[in-house]
């Protein structure tokens, strides 16, 4: 499991100062300001994080990991809007998610994401910068056994797979709507 949590990792006192407010708050519109602003600073530069965007560099950046693929029976690329699901709410496991994902798809985790965000609309509970964020999965299964596509170099078929339909949910609030989304994109 590979999560990149290096935007929570900077600016916390500016971070702090904006969760001391509850969501859609003049106070928490205006701390959310100067964390945006503040983070833009830092955004895709070595003393800050990053992010994918149009700056080439930031591929360099990026984290990353190596598996056996024998290991491997499924894969899912999720933004932070999904992932704090386990990450922020601890509302579920690693492994609850890609049951999730398995049983249901993208379209039934970003559901449940929104179900437990529901429960805390004022933000007071999970501090954030909205009460929603944008979510987005791609999820990937293998079956072993199966073969399918062209042969590998050495000859053989490689496992068949398939790869759900991407799901995105784009949610707007009056901070993401004048600052943008303060990190976490892809």
């Amino acid at each position: 499991m590979i999560t990149d949590q290096r935007v929570d990792e900077i600016l916390p006192d500016l971070q702090a100062e904006g969760e001391r407010h509850e969501t859609h708050t003049p106070g928490r519109r205006e701390a959310l300001q100067r964390l945006v602003l503040a983070q833009r600073e830092v955004r895709n530069t070595p003393d800050g994080y990053w992010v994918a965007g149009t700056d080439p560099e930031s591929a360099h950046h990026g984290l990353t990991g190596t598996t056996k693929l024998d290991d491997v029976r499924s894969a899912a690329v999720m933004s932070d809007g999904v992932s704090r699901l386990v990450t922020e709410y601890g509302m579920a496991t690693w492994d609850e998610v890609f049951a999730a994902l398995q049983a249901g798809g993208p379209r039934e985790l970003i559901e449940t994401v929104r179900k437990v965000e529901a429960t805390d609309p004022t933000g007071i509970r999970w501090p954030g910068y909205k009460s929603g964020d944008d979510a987005t999965v791609a999820f990937c299964q293998w079956w072993p056994g199966k073969t399918g596509g062209r042969p590998d170099i050495s000859g053989r078929h490689q496992p068949a797979y398939t790869c759900a339909q991407r799901h995105t949910v784009r949610t707007m609030s009056p901070a993401s709507d004048q600052l943008g989304s303060p990190g976490g994109e892809w």
